[in-house]
Order: structure tokens, then C-alpha cells, then sequence
């Protein structure tokens, strides 16, 4: 039997060693391997190294438009940058600017983590921080952590001024002391610490002390209106009650004044809700800044319209630059879109009686009065207007009415001169 030829095959072209070929199989694969579990663009799963996602609103459906917009703004910058102390501290600023609290304390919690907090900036957010647990009800850890950062921060005056506050709130007299010291010390052109510790002395009964403290204050600025009131119940300690009551007549609702710092004054241009803005302007005119609060209400009415709230605010701002004409005109304009209202009353009452038109002005007195029976300030009001009236009688009896329920040095210098 003849023997079958081998068939000859062309030889190979790849001469390399058998070891090498395995090897290079096996990279491949792993390339494979690789190029298979590597994240896409589209993939959901976020990258390992990411930052700590941004704080959303808890609310969105009740946010003003305004604020929603603006803070998704800054959530955007979130995740455009997840590791930026800076992107998560303006988020957490936004939140605190319009009332946000809880959402305000996460973000700067996140800015908190992320930052190197010996720097100047890890002090703002660790400062905002404190803040923002305070005002989210958690006012025994504000505490804790403002004291931690008094002790890392020592030049730092906001912390001390804001420690003092608290410190004093909660009835720890001496550490609130050394607090409003270290302020006075690092802050001299200013009255912070010594309003303070003045305050301080009130509580201790040292009258003298707080009126030599509170004198020199007001020698240093005579606007300051904290000053006065504070002089004004320290002159009452003292038993001079004439001083008294015109000090604290003229400090009356005055706003506290903090030291400024750079996330303070990087959060005015956040506050966007109208509540924020009226607040804001309410502020202004407690501190004798009513051009300014008048400028802020006006944009505010341009943007937003007629809000009674507004108007309201808008007219009391009028009345504080002399402006009763068109304080008049716009509350007017309130009543009619917003019949009803307490505050529209009482403002109608209140600039018509500047307006010497008293018998215009007792109509609507005697509105918010019967509407408000347990307000002071209505009866404050009406006792004013029937006074001007020449009904001194019934002006008494009102301004006894008001008197009984909230005693203020007002009422009782218009009880005097109707006694």
C-alpha cells in the first residue's frame, strides 16, 4: 500500500516563542477587561474620589422662585466642582441668607470637612457652621463648637463676640466675661465687647459700672442704638427713671450688631426671598439706615410687585425719610388689593396722624383696636390720635390699656403728660 504524502504547510510567519504569545493573549484580555469595567459617561455609578454630594432643598415645591433658582445655581457649581470647600460654603451661605437653616448647617458641614480649617477660609465655614447649628435648634453643640473655635481662632473677634452671646445666654457669667474681653481687646474702635460686658454688669446689679461703659460707648458713637437701650435699663437699675425712659425709647427694637465678617458679607447678596429683603430692610431702619431700606424696598417692589407685606414696609420706610405723601399713597394702594389688614391699618393710622390729619387717622384706629384688642401698640396708636383730638379722657384710658399690656417708656411718658 503506497504511504499518503504529508500535505506541507506553509510555514508560519510568526516566529515568536510560544511563551511570549501567551503573554501577550493575556494582556490583551486584561485590556479587554479593563475597557469593559471602566466607567462611561453615561454610567451612574459616581467615581470613587468623588466630593460629598450637594445638600438639597428638603422643600423644593414651597420655595420662592427666586430662591429655588438661585440655589440651584449654586448646586450646580456642586457638582461641577464636588470637592470645592468654596462651592459647598456659598451653597451652605445661600441656604442661611433665605432662612434655610437645617439645609444650611449640612453644606457648611461639607465645606467644613473639605477645607484646611486653620486657613482663613476653613475659619469662615467652621464659623457659618456654629451659626447655622444654632439656628437650627441645636444651641448647646453652637456652643461647644464656637468655643473649640475661639480656642483654635484666638485673634478671631466674630467667634468671641458670637461666644460671649451665648455664653451669656446660657448664665455662665465669667466665661461669657473673658469672651467679651478678648473681644473689647481685638476690636477697640468698636463698642462690641464693651456693650457686652456691660450687659454683664447689668446682670450682676453693677449699674455704675454699666453706665460708665455705656456712656463711654455712646461718646464713641451716639447712633449706636444697642447703646442706649441698654443705657436706659442701667440708668433704671440705678433708679433714674427720666434717663431711663428716654434712653430706651430711643434704643427700642434697636437690631444687635455683630462684628462683620467675609461670609456675612458675602450673604447679603444671597438674600433673595422677600421675607429676607423686608427683614433685611427692617434692620436697616432699627439702624437709623433708612435711605438704605428704602432703596432695597423699592427694587424689591420693581421685581416683585404688590405684596401687602411689602407695601407695608415700603411705606414705613417713606414715613422714616419724610416721604408721607407717597407712604400715604402706597398704603392706600395695600388697603385696596389687601382689605383687612392689621398692619395696613395701623400704618394708615400712624401716617395720617403725621400728617396732622388726626380725624382722618381715628377711623382706622379704632379698627385695628377693636380688632386687636390684646395688640398694645393699637391702643398706643388710638390713645395718640384721640390725645391730638383734645379727647384726653378717652386718650388715658386707651394709653392705661396699652400700658397694661405691654409696658414700654412710650406709654408711660404719654401717660404723664395726659395725668
Amino acid at each position: 500500500m503506497a504511504r499518503k504524502k504529508k500535505r506541507k504547510t506553509a510555514p508560519s510567519r510568526d516566529r515568536r516563542p510560544r511563551s511570549l504569545k501567551v503573554t501577550l493573549a493575556v494582556a490583551v484580555a486584561a485590556i479587554g477587561l479593563i475597557y469593559f469595567l471602566a466607567p462611561r459617561d453615561n454610567d451612574k455609578a459616581a467615581p470613587t474620589n468623588a466630593g460629598p454630594a450637594a445638600v438639597e432643598p428638603s422643600q423644593p415645591e414651597t420655595l420662592d422662585p427666586v430662591v429655588h433658582q438661585l440655589i440651584q445655581q449654586k448646586i450646580k457649581r456642586v457638582r461641577a466642582a464636588p470637592k470645592s470647600a468654596d462651592a459647598h460654603g456659598t451653597l451652605g451661605l445661600t441656604y442661611a441668607a433665605n432662612d434655610l437653616w437645617p439645609e444650611a448647617r449640612d453644606a457648611l458641614a461639607q465645606a467644613v470637612q473639605l477645607s484646611n480649617t486653620a486657613t482663613s477660609d476653613g475659619l469662615i465655614w467652621r464659623f457659618h457652621h456654629a451659626l447655622a447649628v444654632h439656628r437650627a435648634g441645636y444651641v448647646a453643640r453652637s456652643r461647644e463648637l464656637l468655643t473649640e473655635l475661639a480656642n483654635d481662632a484666638p485673634d478671631f473677634a466674630p467667634a468671641h463676640q458670637r461666644l460671649g452671646e451665648a455664653l451669656l445666654q446660657a448664665g455662665d457669667l465669667e466665661k461669657a466675661r473673658t469672651a467679651y474681653e478678648r473681644v473689647a481687646a481685638l476690636s477697640p474702635e468698636t463698642n462690641d465687647g464693651n456693650l457686652g460686658l456691660a450687659e454683664i454688669a447689668i446682670h450682676e446689679r453693677r449699674f455704675d459700672d454699666a453706665v460708665n461703659l455705656l456712656e463711654a460707648a455712646i461718646g464713641r458713637d451716639a447712633r449706636d442704638l444697642s447703646a442706649h437701650y441698654l443705657l436706659g435699663l442701667a440708668y433704671r437699675g440705678q433708679g433714674d427713671r427720666a434717663k431711663a425712659a428716654e434712653h430706651m425709647a430711643r434704643g427700642q427694637n434697636a437690631p444687635k450688631r455683630y462684628l462683620s465678617d467675609q461670609g456675612t458679607e458675602r450673604m447679603q447678596q444671597f438674600a433673595v426671598t422677600l421675607t429676607a429683603q423686608i427683614n433685611r430692610a427692617g434692620v436697616m431702619l432699627r439702624s437709623g439706615n433708612a435711605q438704605g431700606a428704602l432703596t432695597l424696598l423699592e427694587e424689591a417692589f420693581e421685581t416683585r410687585g404688590e405684596d401687602v407685606r411689602l407695601m407695608n414696609s415700603l411705606a414705613m420706610a417713606y414715613m422714616q425719610t419724610g416721604k408721607l405723601q407717597q407712604a400715604h399713597k402706597t398704603l392706600q394702594r395695600a388697603q385696596e388689593i389687601g382689605a383687612g389688614e392689621l398692619s395696613t391699618e395701623m400704618n394708615l393710622a400712624s401716617v395720617l396722624l403725621r400728617m396732622r390729619r388726626p380725624q382722618d387717622a381715628l377711623p382706622w384706629a379704632e379698627s385695628a383696636a377693636a380688632r386687636a384688642p390684646d395688640v398694645a401698640q393699637t391702643h398706643f396708636i388710638h390713645a395718640l390720635i384721640l390725645e391730638q383730638l383734645g379727647r384726653r379722657d378717652e386718650a388715658r384710658t386707651a394709653a392705661e390699656k396699652a400700658q397694661e399690656l405691654e409696658p414700654t417708656p412710650q406709654v408711660a411718658a404719654l401717660l404723664e403728660k395726659l395725668s
